[in-house]
């Protein structure tokens, strides 16, 4: 399941309704999203403050604070004015700030909101919140509709105190946890923030999350009728406006801003050039980025590259994950000079749209810029087909840690090859000045000095647990990375004939696999189809047509080959990438779902090194499944009734278990494969059937024969043929069945949501408000196509977790053992194991709690 905001809803959950039965289980999707992700703090409320809400400006005495909420004395949730009470204490709290820091706050209960971004409206469901907090110095326009983008901040309100999610130390993930999630993952989204504070209100109780992609860590309860507590709140929102670093509000990445009209206008003209369309361009959702490149001990000073990007291609679902964003960009190329902007003349490289891609990589995973640098160093550029390049582009986390170091201890930690010295980085008490010449990060650099230095830590990498819970959980932290890729390709969904769909994907993508493998020592480890493109460029084409991307789950030697690592056995090959892989990702069931070798996919006690053999065996699931969805085909020998395209893909690929998503295939290969035909296709039907036996030959498991040569030849073979299809040979439109079904059942659904509610009220048990409609009720399509490039990696599936870490670290009340850590993901999407500890050994984690 996706785990969207798509299927919320407020409506009571009952197994006679298709729509509920889905929103049920995008409910439980999110319960795992959340599962042992949240930190209560141990911490006072000051301490909480001072160490995740940090500020060097000293807040003014707080007067008297004592009647904000006198008018508050009791939740009515009858009454329509209850929050404009709420508004009225928050704003008494603010008062005092100066106007250009002060926050207003607006009843946001009446405004649906949809997700930040109209590409991807249609995959949320619109959500609502009850209470959102302005930028610093801005007030809500009364005349104009609110939207993201003018929040800093938002809350969610209960009329109870017994609804309070965390109240228990050891809490369940509920539906009113759910909703900060959601309202956070919108908000994060919005800005591109570092992390958020989300308000949940229970009664006369207020709460204070703080999120990241990492977790949450949530301060102890706030009453609204203690005095004390409420000058904690205030010191809130003077730090929240008053932050350590560049912007407005703590959580604000400085390296991100809209634009503004003068940008807004020369965006348009420069794309105009560049010969992008912008007709449909929305100028509001651009954004004005600054890219660094290189190593801080290397580059010195040296300004960061800008860019502008203008069209988000793909958007992660998940908020605790590597949060991957994907946009098309064009570089700003104009400079200030005597204190004005000036462009100066362009090369043809600066009209080039390009992609840049951000992700919250897991501290244990190498870095994706580590394998573009093996590219580099190891393929000349002539040499390499099917394989993107790099522009510039750094981990952004890592670089703002060395420089923290450099500017407190006056040199880099040690790396080590085991990740052990992110448990002590920035652990040792600051010097009171700079030790070397390395630039000071701005976070760093404010007027306050170093004397003065907060509790405070690097915006592009999460401290979160290493600061809540301890340096031995650095494992679950995450590094921010911004990369720009020089090549911008389509889905593969998107093929303008079924010869181009071929020769790009995977014939292309497959040689450029076999090169970074031969030439780089890379195993890309996660062929699927968001993570193949077909080359845009009609120069381009000529080069090669598609190519493969997205290499966050590979794995490389140690050492760039220095003969041809494919003359070796297989065995050699798989001892070579084992000696650097020094937390066991290799023998990790590692991939997207539908499209893993079938002996990756069921869990087993024998140990399967991650092979070439199963990256190639991947390469025919996600043609198969491109093929099943976007041409006319059908079973030459079929049952009673012929199956549709979305029976036939629902068999093969099957999401209910491993063993039955292994079986599955298998069945394929060995029964129903051999009678597929592509409708007035001969070459397309000859290599699927062709692809299909040499994927099926051979002793044991399917794949064992499989190698580049044979699977090349196959490509190289079909393309040869002249009976292609020149005409009307673009990919079909594919709906899936639970989409129809969930659309001609509505007008049922709703007719049985008005009888429960009727039934319900008749009981005594209706809501008593009738201006909080939580969730949306409208049903979209939650079957994305994946049409999207950049399909993000480790954005949903169910996991391995890593056995024997920190056992005796359980605590007994909550049993919050990282044995059991699980963390949930779409079946679309699976990594096996990549979030925990590189101890002992895996086994399958099906706990549901």
């Amino acid at each position: 399941m996706t785990l969207s905001t798509n299927d919320i809803s407020s409506v009571c959950f009952c197994p006679c309704s298709s729509e509920d039965i889905r929103q049920e289980s995008t409910l439980e999707g999110w319960r795992k999203e959340l599962h042992r992700r949240i930190i209560p703090s141990e911490d006072s409320r000051v301490d909480f403050l001072h160490k995740y809400v940090p500020s060097r400006t000293p807040c003014p005495p707080p007067g008297d604070v004592t009647d904000a909420f006198a008018k508050f004395a009791q939740w009515v949730p009858q009454e329509e004015n209850s929050h404009q009470l709420l508004i009225e204490g928050l704003a008494a709290l603010v008062s005092s700030f100066p106007a250009d820091k002060r926050p207003s706050f607006l009843d946001c209960l009446k405004y649906a909101q949809r997700f930040p971004f109209s590409t991807f409206e249609n995959k949320h469901r619109s959500v609502y919140l009850d209470i959102a907090v302005s930028f610093p110095g801005q007030a809500f326009a009364e005349d104009e509709y609110p939207n993201w983008f003018s929040f800093s901040s938002v809350m969610k309100s209960k009329p109870e105190g017994k609804e309070d999610p965390f109240k228990k130390r050891r809490h369940k993930p509920c539906k009113a946890l759910i909703q900060l999630a959601v309202l956070t993952h919108n908000l994060m989204h919005a800005h591109g923030l570092t992390c958020a504070f989300i308000f949940g209100i229970y009664g006369d109780t207020i709460r204070i999350c703080r999120f990241d992609h990492s977790g949450a860590v949530v301060c102890q309860p706030l009453s609204l009728k203690n005095v004390a507590d409420l000058k904690i709140l205030q010191q809130f929102f003077w730090n929240f406006v008053h932050p350590t670093e560049e912007g407005p509000f703590v959580g604000w990445d400085p390296t991100v801003r809209r634009l503004n009209a003068d940008e807004e206008e020369w965006l348009l003209a420069r794309l105009e050039r560049a010969n992008v369309d912008t007709q449909q361009l929305i100028l509001s959702e651009a954004r004005f980025v600054q890219v660094f490149d290189g190593e801080p001990e290397s580059d010195g000073g040296r300004e960061p590259q800008t860019y502008i990007t203008f069209n988000l291609l793909d958007a992660s679902t998940r908020l605790f994950s590597r949060a991957t964003t994907v946009w098309r960009a064009i570089r700003d190329t104009r400079r200030r000079v005597d204190g004005r902007l000036v462009d100066p003349p362009s090369f043809a490289d600066d009209l080039k749209v390009r992609i840049i891609k951000e992700a919250w990589r897991p501290l244990l995973r190498r870095s994706e810029k580590d394998f573009y640098d093996r590219l580099d160093s190891a393929i000349p550029p002539h040499q390499r087909v099917g394989l993107p390049s790099l522009v510039c582009g750094s981990d952004m986390g890592e670089r703002e840690v060395r420089l923290w170091e450099s500017a407190l201890y006056g040199a880099f930690e040690p790396i080590a090859p085991d990740g052990a010295h992110h448990k002590s980085r920035l652990s040792a008490p600051a010097s009171q000045k700079p030790l070397s010449s390395a630039p000071l990060p701005p976070s760093l650099s404010g007027p306050g000095g170093q004397s003065d230095l907060p509790i405070h830590r690097p915006l592009q990498q999460t401290f979160t647990w290493r600061q809540a819970r301890g340096a031995k959980y650095w494992y679950r932290e995450r590094s921010h990375v911004r990369l720009v890729v020089g090549e911008v390709g389509r889905p593969v969904t998107r093929f303008r004939s079924t010869k181009e769909l071929v020769r790009a994907f995977p014939r292309d993508a497959i040689i450029g696999h076999r090169n970074a493998m031969a030439k780089g020592g890379i195993l890309h480890r996660d062929i699927s189809v968001g993570n193949i493109l077909i080359v845009d460029d009609p120069a381009l084409q000529d080069q090669f047509c598609g190519f493969i991307h997205d290499f966050d789950y590979s794995s490389m030697t140690g050492e760039v080959p220095q003969n041809d690592i494919l003359s070796l056995p297989a065995e050699a090959v798989d001892e070579l990438l084992l000696a650097d892989d020094i937390y066991g990702f290799l023998i990790q069931r590692t991939g997207t779902w539908n499209y893993m070798a079938t002996e990756l996919i069921p869990a087993c006690s024998v140990r399967v090194v991650h092979a070439i053999r199963h990256d190639l065996e991947s390469f025919y699931w996600t043609l198969l499944w491109v093929v099943l969805r976007h041409t006319s085909t059908r079973q030459t020998v079929t049952s009673r009734k012929p199956k549709t395209r979305q029976q036939v893909c629902a068999d093969v690929f099957t999401k209910d278990s491993p063993q039955l998503a292994a079986g599955s295939k298998l069945i394929w290969l060995g029964y129903s494969a051999k009678n597929l035909e592509i409708a007035r296709n001969r070459p397309l039907t000859a290599l699927m059937k062709a692809f299909a036996l040499l994927v099926n030959d051979g002793p044991g498991v399917p794949g064992m024969n499989l190698d580049y040569d044979n699977v090349l030849g196959l490509f190289d073979a079909a393309l040869a043929a002249e009976s292609w299809p020149e005409v009307g040979d673009g990919p079909l439109e594919y709906v899936s069945e639970s989409s129809e079904e969930l659309s001609s059942d509505r007008p049922h659904r709703h007719r049985r949501k008005r009888a429960r509610a009727r039934a319900s009220k008749r009981k005594g048990k209706g809501r008593k408000t009738t201006a909080d409609p939580e969730w949306s009720s409208s049903v979209l399509d939650g079957d994305s196509d994946d049409e999207e490039p950049w399909e993000s990696d480790d954005d949903d599936a169910p996991r391995l977790a890593i056995n024997g870490a920190d056992d005796e670290d359980c605590d007994e009340d909550d049993q919050d053992c990282d044995k059991d850590d699980e963390v949930h993901c779409d079946q679309d999407s699976v990594d096996f194991g990549c979030e925990f500890p590189p101890t002992a050994a895996l086994s399958y984690s099906d706990r549901e709690d």
